[in-house]
């Protein structure tokens, strides 16, 4: 999916912090407002804001099914897509914690020969999850199915048998869906285990995350020619290391907030995933990508996250580590939270005390 800031900043922005932040950045007014614009904006799905310790504020609203007329909601789980590829991060650094692997190192030290044979030998652990490799999108083989794409084996067969988009590892930042299925890989292999079970096992039950539990599942919708259509990635049992899984807006805060208080990887690891790594060239010069993570440092606020998306579905969340600020958009509509993510992270800049100025000073 496309990053969003590249929809709302068309223009250079200069962003000054003016004044100290306080505690709790959005008052009920402020998070009324952003129902209400969310709601005109005709907002499908679920939003969540945690500030500090507070349980927090969410809303929700259309269809979760739209011919059984099931609400959306807090219980409803939605596909996070892409978002998918933070978690596979974290499971790669506690690998690196461990001493099992060393991201510098080329990932074919790690597989069996023959395991991968797309791109080049210098493919390390970090140019993978930087997005730096190389490896390039396996969505766009013509081989690919949805139905038929299922094992991170599917996927590797695919991504071996396409051209690579960079034969310079490490040089340019190419999105790639690719370089996740190849550390998903990497995963399965030390743990003789499927991706699927891995995620399970070291990340969702530690949290109390029941993956199996029978959950209202939201299904993904487009427009077309006026009317819904449904859309991609409406199976919860189809998700790999580049993403697909389904979770509840809360279960996604129970994971997160796991994660960068320290429960799966230590706070040293943490900064590792945040440091800036490679950027992407079409962006705004304070966006950057770090390893599974994206990253965004306009001058007053830092913002941790992802996104994720296919049609039907979009996604994203964000962490502001100086706050401790948790924001979450979910949506089973195509193309459905750009209004809402942008209003909600200019009001946290406005809240904060950011003076967004126009080159020239108008």
């Amino acid at each position: 999916m496309k990053h969003l800031w590249i929809a709302c900043l068309l223009i250079s922005l200069q962003l000054q912090a003016q004044t100290e932040t306080t505690k709790k950045l959005l008052t009920s007014t402020d998070l009324s407002v952003l129902a209400s614009k969310a709601k005109a904006n005709q907002f499908s799905g679920t939003i969540l804001i945690v500030q500090g310790k507070e349980n927090g504020w969410s809303w929700s609203n259309g269809q979760a099914q739209e011919k059984l007329k099931i609400a959306n909601g807090d219980g409803v789980r939605y596909n996070l897509g892409s978002i998918g590829k933070s978690l596979t991060a974290v499971l790669i650094m506690q690998l690196v914690e461990q001493k099992k692997i060393l991201l510098d190192q080329p990932v074919r030290k790690y597989l069996p020969a023959g395991t991968l044979t797309a791109g080049s030998d210098a493919i390390t652990i970090r140019h993978l999850l930087n997005n730096t490799s190389g490896l390039g999108d396996f969505f766009e083989s013509p081989d690919y199915s949805e139905t038929k794409t299922v094992t991170i084996d599917d996927h590797m067969k695919l991504l071996n048998a396409m051209k690579t988009v960079s034969d310079e590892p490490g040089k340019t930042l190419h999105y790639s869906n690719s370089g996740f299925i190849v550390l998903g890989k990497l995963l399965e292999l030390h743990y003789r285990k499927s991706y699927q079970e891995i995620v399970k096992e070291r990340l969702l039950k530690p949290v109390g995350i029941n993956y199996d539990a029978k959950k209202t599942l939201a299904t993904g919708y487009y427009l077309e020619n006026g009317s819904l259509k449904v859309g991609e990635g409406n199976d919860p049992s189809k998700w790999s290391s580049a993403g697909g899984l389904f979770l509840t807006v809360q279960e996604l805060h129970q994971l997160i907030k796991g994660i960068v208080t320290g429960k799966f990887i230590a706070k040293q690891s943490l900064q590792r995933l945040w440091t800036k790594e490679s950027r992407p060239e079409q962006e705004p010069p304070f966006v950057h990508y770090g390893l599974g993570w994206m990253l965004e440092d306009p001058n007053c606020i830092q913002l941790r996250g992802h996104n994720g998306g296919v049609k039907g579905f979009q996604a994203a969340f964000r962490y502001m580590p100086d706050e401790d600020v948790f924001v979450y958009f979910l949506s089973n509509r195509d193309g459905g939270i750009e209004s809402i993510f942008m209003d909600t992270i200019f009001l946290l800049m406005e809240k904060k005390g950011c003076k967004m100025e126009m080159p020239g000073g108008n």
